[in-house]
């Protein structure tokens, strides 16, 4: 399990959200990081309150995070409007959770958003699925024309 989280660090982006509602904060030797995401080949994750350990080298090691639940995605409509882009995203979600501001990658010609849920607002909470449909701005400043692809919890679509 230590290896696994050690390799998660690697490949975390943080998410704005997690940065906007708290900073990280460095105590005691500990880095706390309270949101962010993993992108890998195998695929996408996201965690909350990620612990990093300050070694003697500079280096970090990942000592703890907490696994969240990524948002169920349906759908995805890109629009393009002046030169900006806005990606919306529709699915279904409990009643007990908010949908969360996505962590974004940009590689090559391809967005990777990550979506979290919030976590729920009470212990007991009885499930009820309501639709969502959420939308989020992709930074295009000084990206070459061309076609692009963003993908959000893995369902994909295209834009120019």
């Amino acid at each position: 399990m230590m290896k696994l989280m050690t390799g998660i660090f690697s490949g975390v982006l943080l998410s704005q959200a997690a940065m906007a509602e708290s900073p990280a904060v460095y105590r005691d030797g500990v880095l706390t990081i309270p949101g962010g995401a993993e992108i890998t080949e195998a695929g996408t994750a996201y965690y909350r309150n990620i612990q990093l350990l300050a070694n003697l080298d500079g280096s970090f090691q990942l000592i703890g995070a907490e696994p969240a639940v990524l948002a169920n995605v349906d759908s995805v409509e890109v629009r393009v409007e002046e030169g900006e882009v806005t990606v919306f995203a529709h699915g279904t979600k409990s009643a007990c959770v908010e949908i969360l501001e996505p962590a974004i990658s940009l590689q090559g010609n391809e967005f990777i958003a990550v979506l979290p849920e919030s976590e729920p607002i009470s212990d007991t909470c009885i499930l009820i699925l309501e639709e969502y449909e959420t939308d989020f701005p992709l930074d295009v400043t000084n990206l070459a024309p061309g076609a692009y692809t963003v993908v959000v919890n893995g369902v994909e679509a295209e834009f120019v």
